[in-house]
């Protein structure tokens, strides 16, 4: 098990799941547009664009496994403008 951060709640998930899919078990939505979860993780339309606390720029939660100790914000004015 893990610990992150998503808008501020600590959450704890399995190693190797990606952000999309830690949000959706811990009730916290992220918009996706080219998501399914027949196909591998594409990230294509950046839709479900996150902000990782230390990191340049933004990352798609389709795509992105989550890490130990990482803060990810989905609901703030700067991943809005995204």
């Amino acid at each position: 098990m893990i610990t992150i951060k998503i808008n501020g709640k600590e959450v704890k998930t399995e190693k190797g799941i990606k952000i999309l899919d830690v949000a959706k078990e811990n009730g916290i939505e992220i918009p996706t547009l080219c998501h399914d979860q027949e196909l591998s993780p594409y990230g294509s339309c950046w839709v479900c664009a996150v902000k990782v606390k230390d990191r340049k720029g933004f990352v798609t939660a389709c795509g992105t496994e989550a890490i130990e100790g990482m803060e990810i914000e989905t609901d703030s004015e700067e991943v809005h403008k995204a």
